[in-house]
């Protein structure tokens, strides 16, 4: 099957947690060497009031990224949609409800190895491919610039590193990077109480990265998280992202298929203790960045080679 455009919402979502799928959909769709066919709010939302759960009209193959998969009116179950689920946390009890709702879809891709083996032990009746999350291509920068602080943890904060991370940074001299939610945006502060602002494009948020030693890193499904996920817990782009500022990571996961495909634990062991916290980081900061191992890894990992998957298996289909 051969793709003929990139099915995109970029007309009208403009969240800053969509950056980095545009950022993907432009390597795709430049690589595919397709258009992009825009996305119609009202007309979606119409056709999902109409009995009989019509689909919208599509003419041409389109590669469709979704954040999460609808399990109810999803207006884009046609033979010419190929959906790529970038989250999912949907629980054993919705499986019927998924299948019927990409019942006509020529393939599924999932980003999260883990869940392509749950789904795979559940027979769904689905044809469902791993294409796994990726860095953009842009962003495989090693010109990291100055490292300004010690210890950062990015975005959603996992409850035990954070603890961690406070009693270290309360017995420790050091320099730091926190966020904190007011008002409904997350602000990100330094240790000294400056604000460096809400990060609100892709683009702020690996500048501020860059100037950092470590980041903290969890996976999404663990501890409090497990409730949120289903239990899912996918390895997610940040990580990437932290290699690919030149920052050591310090890590806590439960060892699944996704961190076996990632090889989390060529980097860093899953961090259970304060102790071990604190082995790590006073480790990291008297240590380089190994150069060659961030640059053979992330090789791998960027969305070019993604695309190349893609193209492979479209080529089966």
């Amino acid at each position: 099957m051969e793709l003929d455009a990139i099915l995109t919402q970029r007309g009208w979502e403009k969240r800053p947690s969509f950056d980095l799928v545009y950022s993907w959909e432009d390597l795709f769709a430049r690589g595919l060497g397709v258009p992009f066919l825009y996305r119609n709010r009202v007309v979606e939302a119409l056709y999902r009031r109409l009995p009989g759960k019509p689909q919208v009209p599509v003419r041409r193959n389109c590669f469709l990224m979704e954040m999460e998969p609808h399990v109810e009116a999803n207006v884009y179950n046609r033979k010419n949609i190929i959906p790529y689920w970038i989250d999912f946390f949907l629980r054993d009890s919705m499986l019927p409800a998924l299948s019927r709702s990409y019942s006509r879809c020529p393939a599924v891709f999932v980003s999260s190895r883990e869940v392509f083996e749950f789904l795979q032990s559940r027979q769904i009746d689905l044809p469902v491919y791993h294409l796994p999350l990726s860095l953009p291509d842009h962003c495989l920068n090693e010109d990291w610039g100055r490292k300004t602080y010690d210890l950062v943890m990015m975005g959603r904060p996992n409850e035990v590193l954070s603890g961690f991370f406070r009693q270290y940074v309360e017995s420790h001299s050091c320099t730091y990077v926190y966020r904190r939610q007011e008002e409904g945006r997350f602000l990100y502060y330094d240790q000294d109480g400056n604000c460096l602002g809400n990060l609100d494009t892709h683009e702020r948020y690996m500048d501020l990265m860059r100037r950092c030693r470590i980041g903290l890193y969890a996976t999404p499904g663990m501890d409090a998280g497990a409730e949120r996920t289903g239990g899912f817990s996918q390895v997610t782009p940040r990580f990437l992202e932290y290699l690919s500022a030149g920052c050591h990571v310090v890590l806590r996961y439960v060892r699944n298929a996704d961190t076996d495909f990632y090889g989390l634990e060529r980097f860093c062991p899953s961090i259970d203790t304060y102790e071990q916290f604190e082995s790590r980081v006073d480790g990291c900061l008297r240590a380089s960045v190994d150069r060659d191992l961030y640059r053979r890894y992330l090789a791998g990992h960027v969305t070019s080679a993604r695309i190349r998957t893609l193209t492979q298996i479209l080529g089966q289909i």
